[in-house]
């Protein structure tokens, strides 16, 4: 094996032994490569694949443009078949042509008029319509559109005939001052009621050309169309094929242009030829392009080296010596240093920003772990200080009961139960079975503070004892109706919680106390109202709507109503089910 790559190997005397020269030769073979590769798979795709893929894209176009006359003439066959005497239009010239009083046939005149120009209106595509009563003194009635003088339909050229339909086309219009333009036409039998009556309609007078795209693909297209019997109906070029010309007999059509053809199911063939050197001219100006490109290429490739060589040296001997002069510890401040290029000396600012960011970040990092103890100490604390309050209150509640004072047992035990729901570790999201429970250890403990037994009544549906809930919702509220509401002992508070419909609850605390009036209550809702109240109704009403918007968002509904002297009611519309928590989402681990 060491033999074989020796005798491959290039010898060490002809290795260039400069960076410029090895850049030079690099330079050069990573020009020829893709320049070979390119031009190989190029000619391939330009030769296969882009000929395979003009030859679809003109076979698909003129299948188009077959398509698209296809439907002109369906068209008009649907429109014509609206003004036969199986329609109400065609009964009414039944009836006009039968009428014995003028008045009769003017309002049916007016009446077929309005029909005619209906359709054409809802289909813009038409152009002339009428009816036609060969060998009689008016042949042409109910026309839309003037008539061309002298007009003779026998010398219209049949493009083919079907189901009793002679399709006409593409002639000269019979509109008055369009006849220089192409129509296709169609003229059918009115009905059985009037022998020898018939329904002429015609395109508007642009739609046939407009169908048939001038340019294909940077190509100069011509189209002719080809009638069931092979002649010329319609031709581009009437000396390479005129009309009425067999195509059999158009030998220079294949000598000088490709042709793609589409045919219909009732014989006749729409074809587009393109000329050859046209066609054959994209794959010969690649070519030739792609001679002057791998020339310039070669010819660039050394003198790039040099400059490259040049250009990146020095400028990269004098980053790497800043990069290894980097210690991590003081920063640079600024530096005289420069490269002489913009974007060299951009990538050295951007270095010692960079360098100056990581001390600073070291520095905040620092910082950060020393806060972060900090707040560990006083994360500590908080958990501390309800815990202690809690075996201060149990020492209280013992000491009661060994005295004898049933009365402080009682408050003390009430009172601990309350603040353990509310300052203690349960989860945010609670049964509607504990907040209601809460809420009776709540008003006992404010019965025996106040020595008196407020009327509070508590009406909840059983069915949703098991709903969840955000914890402390309903004790902020009642307080509010306890303090601000009632006058006296003499007030009432009742709590209602329904459900509303099958996905929603709804939550009401109303009293029968003095009640705000509506300035009050826009006041209260004000957010400087909110943000300056640090306790009591404004504080309540705040910790409640901040419940509502992170955990129902829009889902929820807040409302007030008050007036004085008629009480308060305030109501929560929730829905049954919170997104994205469950009944073991804690407060802590947030």
């Amino acid at each position: 094996m060491q033999q074989i790559h020796d005798s491959v190997a290039v010898p060490k005397r002809l290795r260039p032994k400069t960076l410029r020269a090895r850049l030079s030769i690099l330079l050069v073979i990573s020009v020829l490569i893709p320049v070979v590769m390119i031009g190989f798979i190029s000619f391939q795709w330009m030769s296969v694949v882009q000929t395979t893929k003009i030859d679809e894209d003109l076979t698909s176009s003129v299948k188009l443009g077959r398509e698209s006359i296809e439907r002109i003439l369906n068209n008009l066959s649907d429109a014509s078949q609206m003004l036969t005497f199986d329609s109400g239009t065609g009964q009414d010239v039944v009836e006009f042509l039968q009428a014995k009083t003028s008045y009769e046939r003017a309002v049916l005149f007016k009446s077929i008029n309005k029909s005619v120009n209906l359709i054409n209106l809802s289909n813009p595509s038409l152009g002339q319509i009428f009816y036609y009563f060969p060998g009689q003194e008016t042949a042409y009635r109910f026309e839309n559109l003037p008539i061309t003088e002298n007009l003779n339909l026998k010398s219209l050229p049949i493009f083919y005939q079907a189901n009793r339909i002679s399709y006409y086309g593409p002639h000269p219009s019979v509109v008055k001052g369009a006849e220089d333009r192409l129509v296709f036409s169609i003229m059918r039998e009115a009905g059985d009621d009037l022998p020898n009556t018939y329904v002429y309609v015609e395109t508007r007078a642009d739609n046939f050309k407009d169908i048939l795209s001038p340019n294909q693909l940077g190509m100069k297209a011509l189209y002719f169309l080809v009638n069931p019997d092979g002649k010329i109906a319609y031709s581009d070029d009437i000396k390479l094929a005129p009309l009425g010309k067999q195509v059999s007999d158009m030998n220079g059509l294949d000598e000088k242009f490709k042709s793609y053809a589409s045919a219909n199911r009732n014989g006749w063939t729409l074809v587009m030829a393109v000329s050859k050197l046209e066609y054959a001219a994209e794959t010969n100006k690649w070519l030739r392009q792609y001679t002057y490109i791998s020339a310039l290429s070669l010819s660039l490739g050394l003198l790039f080296a040099t400059v490259i060589w040049r250009m990146v040296n020095r400028p990269l001997q004098l980053i790497t010596k800043e990069v290894r002069s980097f210690t991590g510890q003081e920063p640079i401040l600024s530096s005289s240093i420069q490269t002489g290029l913009n974007e060299f000396d951009i990538l050295l600012e951007r270095f010692y920003d960079m360098r100056n960011r990581l001390i600073e970040l070291i520095g905040e990092i620092k910082q950060e772990e020393k806060r972060r103890g900090e707040m560990e100490v006083e994360k500590l604390l908080v958990q501390i200080n309800p815990h202690f309050l809690h075996n201060t209150l149990n020492t209280v509640q013992w000491l009661a009961r060994i005295h004898h004072q049933p009365q402080i047992d009682r408050l003390v035990s009430i009172f601990t139960r309350v603040l353990h729901y509310n300052l203690g570790k349960q989860n945010i999201i609670v049964r509607l079975e504990q907040e209601v429970e809460a809420l009776s250890n709540y008003i006992e403990l404010q019965n025996i503070r106040y020595n008196y037994v407020f009327q509070v009544k508590v009406d909840v549906d059983p069915d949703l004892m098991d709903i969840a809930i955000p914890r402390f919702i309903l004790q902020p509220l009642v307080e509010n109706a306890l303090y601000h509401g009632l006058p006296d002992d003499k007030g009432e508070i009742s709590v209602s919680i329904r459900s509303k419909n099958r996905h929603q609850l709804e939550m009401r605390v109303s009293d029968n106390g003095t009640g705000m009036d509506q300035d009050q209550l826009q006041h209260l809702f004000s957010n400087h109202e909110f943000e300056k109240q640090k306790s009591g109704l404004g504080i309540g009403l705040k910790y409640v709507i901040k419940l509502l918007e992170v955990y129902y968002k829009e889902q929820a509904k807040f409302d007030i109503k008050s007036a004085q002297g008629k009480g308060t009611v305030v109501s929560l519309i929730l829905p049954l089910k919170i997104e994205g928590v469950s009944l073991d989402d804690k407060s802590n681990d947030r």
